[in-house]
């Protein structure tokens, strides 16, 4: 299966999400057999045919219920949902809340938001994210950073880095093992990701103690434990695809669930910067195993 078959499947499937959809109709307008594209479409964008449709419906109709006054039930079944029922347990299945919640919060989530896939996309999933994690369990780590709170909207983040990096020198005992960049939502809340909210970040480093904290830093205890470890190469460019996939995609299709603890990315030593196709980083996502009480 090219890459024209995938975007022309994917171009189908968008005119069509308030239209019946099938595995046929699909695979017809990708010109190819059922069994034969479902396989590629998988290898090709990591999701099942209908997974993809029903989370791209179901983030459709997320956008709707915030940007519309049209009665739920019409929502879903302008989305091709059998039921009102149906769909709210579909949607309280992706976004932890039921339409009705997410209608009254106002905020339009971007956790768990599954957008539309392009080439560009699937090319990135391809060649500069692992799709499959490790899974590893990490020690503890005590850090020493600067910390700010931001918003995607703010975006603080890129000037956060700027002036740890140029006071990185002033801190003693360094591990000299790379930075760490830590988000601040142990309490993992889907309402947390949206484009205004406020979200605690870190840039530190690791160390051996934290005998001396330089003026207007602070420390950070990384919690350990198990995590899902995921490469993004490419810098900043295309990494919401990345934590998209791993959010929307591999997460919900996986054994495991967020665990409330430290989501960070870790940078090597010999970083080459956010600019840098070449550049490569760790996401490490804090997990455990679904309907796990430990």
């Amino acid at each position: 299966m090219n890459s024209s078959s995938v975007e022309k499947s994917i171009a189908y499937i968008e005119a069509n999400l308030q239209n019946p959809l099938s595995l046929e109709t699909v695979a017809d307008a990708a010109c190819l057999s059922k069994y034969h594209f479902s396989r590629a479409f998988k290898s090709a964008t990591g999701n099942k045919v209908g997974d993809y449709i029903r989370r791209r419906r179901i983030t459709q109709a997320a956008y709707d219920l915030i940007n519309s006054t049209e009665k739920i039930g019409q929502i879903a079944s302008d989305y091709q949902f059998d039921s009102q029922e149906s769909f709210t347990r579909s949607f309280k299945g992706v976004y932890g809340l039921s339409p009705n919640e997410y209608r009254k919060n106002g905020i339009n989530i971007l956790a768990h938001r599954r957008n539309s896939l392009s080439a560009e996309r699937i090319e990135h999933l391809h060649q500069n994210v692992s799709l499959e994690p490790t899974i590893l369990t990490e020690p503890k780590r005590k850090l020493i950073g600067i910390h700010c709170q931001t918003s995607l909207v703010q975006n603080n983040i890129p000037m956060l880095w700027q002036v740890f990096m140029r006071r990185q020198h002033e801190i003693d005992d360094s591990l000299d093992n790379g930075r760490f960049g830590i988000s601040g939502y142990k309490e993992f809340d889907p309402t947390l990701f949206s484009a205004n909210a406020m979200i605690d970040k870190w840039a530190a480093v690791e160390v051996s103690a934290v005998d001396r904290i330089p003026q207007d830093m602070v420390t950070y205890e990384l919690s350990g434990g198990t995590y899902a470890r995921f490469i993004h190469r490419g810098g900043k460019r295309n990494i919401q695809v990345s934590f998209e996939y791993i959010y929307s995609t591999w997460l919900p299709n996986s054994i495991y669930e967020i665990d409330n603890r430290d989501h960070f990315e870790h940078y090597p030593q010999g970083y080459k910067g956010p600019e840098n196709p070449d550049s490569e980083l760790s996401i490490f996502l804090p997990i455990k195993l679904k309907n796990s009480t430990v």
